[in-house]
């Protein structure tokens, strides 16, 4: 209706005085997508009746009124898909909101949430609790020399099987320590900028992966409308969730970039990092 309008507007402001007729054509997909089932049947028994050269006008009440009411139907449909849009598109942009405030702060130094000693106490704690909670006695060794490789060092030194938990702790955090005293020795001053720069990238690449799967998301959330769900709250639950998701795989990907990293200077006295 509103492109009805503009039509109207503008072949006024190119000097129509009011005579002209806008017209409708059956075979618009608006009329039979759209339109009852009534209309639909009329529209297969008498189309191949029609000489396309000398089109009939359907002036009757029912196909004016039919008319109104599929283009009704229709500017309801797009006006609630747009609402729709403008719904899924919050939860994205509180995400980024978040995620840029946090980038910014990092690269101003500002940032009162990032510290690396609390990044490494957490992730070793949680992996702590997993031992704890879902490793056999026997897979014990494996789970830790594994975590070790994958996250802190390619130097594997072993543990004990008569280890406790929290010695396995000690043990994590002693290397820990090893790794990052090595680099602040090496580095001096340029230290804290490895460390920003060991966060941005982290965050960078889980904000990708994170943007993708938010766009395949909606797409599954929309879907689910047929099946009587509110794709909206779906959307944002699963959205929620994921962002969840996103900030412990920044904690991790953050360890592993502190820790796994090789850092040296070039011939101008630059610093390079590179990231395994």
């Amino acid at each position: 209706q509103r492109m009805d309008l503009q039509l109207r507007g503008r072949s006024g402001r190119q000097g129509d005085i009011g005579f002209s007729q806008f017209f409708v054509s059956f075979e618009d997909d608006l009329m039979i997508e759209s339109g009852p089932k009534w209309a639909q049947a009329y529209f297969r028994k008498n189309r191949d009746k029609v000489n396309p050269e000398k089109p009939k006008a359907l002036g009757q009440r029912r196909f004016q009124k039919l008319f109104q009411q599929t283009q009704e139907a229709s500017d309801g449909k797009g006006e609630s898909a747009r609402s729709q849009t403008i719904e899924f598109d919050s939860s994205v942009q509180l995400q980024r909101e978040y995620v840029y405030r946090e980038r910014n702060a990092l690269i101003n130094g500002e940032s009162g949430h990032f510290s690396p000693r609390q990044i490494i106490d957490t992730v070793i704690s949680s992996f702590i609790a997993y031992l704890d909670g879902e490793v056999e006695k026997e897979e014990l060794i494996f789970e830790v020399n594994r975590f070790i490789f994958d996250n802190m060092s390619y130097n594997l030194q072993g543990i004990s099987k008569e280890m406790s938990l929290e010695e396995i702790k000690n043990y994590l955090f002693k290397i820990a320590d090893e790794i990052l005293r090595e680099k602040h020795n090496l580095l001096g001053d340029s230290f804290g900028d490895f460390e920003r720069t060991a966060a941005l990238k982290a965050i960078d690449e889980a904000w990708i992966e994170e943007v993708d799967y938010l766009q395949q998301l909606r797409t599954v959330a929309t879907a689910r409308q047929t099946a009587q769900r509110n794709p909206v709250f779906e959307y944002h639950k699963e959205a929620y969730k994921s962002y969840n998701i996103m900030k412990k795989e920044i904690r991790e990907q953050t360890f592993r970039n502190l820790l796994l990293s090789e850092v040296s200077f070039n011939e101008n006295g630059d610093l390079q990092i590179y990231f395994i």
